[in-house]
């Protein structure tokens, strides 16, 4: 059977915008095609492979949401992309960006707190994810402050 790979490629991507941890077979079953014909489609598309752009389509939702949701729970945040398992959404990410989840919120949350600053603008979503990675770097630089009200001074 022949296929127009630009309705084809269209299905796929409205596949895996539903839910990026859809895998090829998953797809294909869905659609009734074979794996090797959606690769094709992806390919002819975008030029890229199905796990390169099942992996652009992840990073964008994730994205969107640490955006519009920026101390959203990583468990949460997995089963709001369509993940079943914490483990399986983390190696994913890994996998697409190179940074665990929680180091890809705090990159997106920079470049988001970077481009508010150079506008001169903030929101309150703005001020709760500038208190947020200040309380992140406050934990990495200086462990050994967050019981210093307990020991008190040195004599």
């Amino acid at each position: 059977m022949s296929y127009d790979p630009r309705l084809l490629f269209e299905e796929i991507s409205i596949c895996l915008h539903e839910s990026p941890s859809k895998t090829l077979l998953d797809i294909s079953k869905n659609l009734r095609v074979s794996r090797r014909t959606i690769e094709k489609a992806v390919s002819t598309s975008t030029g890229g492979t199905f796990r390169g752009l099942r992996e652009e389509i992840l990073l964008t939702n994730v994205r969107s949401l640490f955006v519009s949701q920026p101390t959203l729970a990583i468990k949460e945040l997995c089963f709001a992309v369509g993940f079943k398992s914490a483990t399986s959404f983390a190696r994913a990410i890994k996998r697409a960006s190179g940074s665990s989840p929680e180091e890809l919120r705090f990159r997106v949350v920079g470049e988001v707190l970077d481009a508010h600053d150079t506008e001169g603008a903030r929101s309150e979503s703005t001020h709760a994810l500038s208190r947020m990675t200040q309380r992140r770097k406050d934990a990495q630089t200086a462990p050994f402050l967050r019981d210093w009200h307990r020991i008190g001074p040195c004599s």
